[in-house]
């Protein structure tokens, strides 16, 4: 039970989608001081957005996972109104594959939103997935988050395959209209 704690923990999906936004804005030529200045700013946005989630949690009265998905929906709101918020500002760096990149995972995020008014799958899985898109190596990670999500009873074998399901479908069409 530890050790499915423990990568919950490490699989949390607001950290892998800092690693995903520094990941891909290396993919997408950002370099040197630009670079620099870009991983600054997502750590800055990281840390509101972590405030916004904890006094989020707080006003809701909700776990960490947010189990509930009504109000799972309701702090996606906020995490897509700081995506539209991202996506306006991203163009401060002037790189036309950051911007794709960007519109990239709001698309995503907006997918993941609209499923979840519907359903809920993983999003640890659902983001560990999408992490693959950039990094290949995460692919041997999925299984032990899925089994974490399991163990914990945070998921339904069903919603956890449906958020790899979701997210490698969206790799694989982002790849053919986007191509980072």
């Amino acid at each position: 039970m530890k050790f499915a704690s423990l990568v919950s923990i490490i699989t949390e999906p607001m950290f892998l989608v800092i690693f995903i936004a520094a990941a891909g804005g290396y993919q997408a030529g950002v370099r040197g001081i630009l670079y620099g200045w870009y991983i600054i700013y997502l750590l800055g946005l990281s840390l509101i957005i972590w405030l916004a989630r904890l006094r989020f949690m707080k006003s809701m009265h909700t776990n960490w996972d947010v189990s509930d998905r009504v109000k799972r929906v309701r702090l996606l709101l906020l995490l897509l109104g700081f995506s539209a918020f991202i996506f306006l500002s991203v163009y401060v760096f002037h790189i036309p594959a950051l911007s794709r990149f960007v519109f990239g995972l709001v698309l995503w995020l907006i997918g993941f939103f609209l499923i979840t008014l519907k359903a809920k799958i993983s999003g640890h899985m659902a983001i560990a997935t999408l992490a693959v898109g950039w990094f290949w190596p995460m692919v041997f990670f999925l299984p032990f988050i899925g089994w974490s999500r399991l163990v914990l009873k945070r998921h339904t074998l069903v919603e956890v395959i449906l958020g790899a399901v979701y997210s490698g479908i969206f790799v694989y069409i982002s790849d053919f209209f986007l191509s980072y």
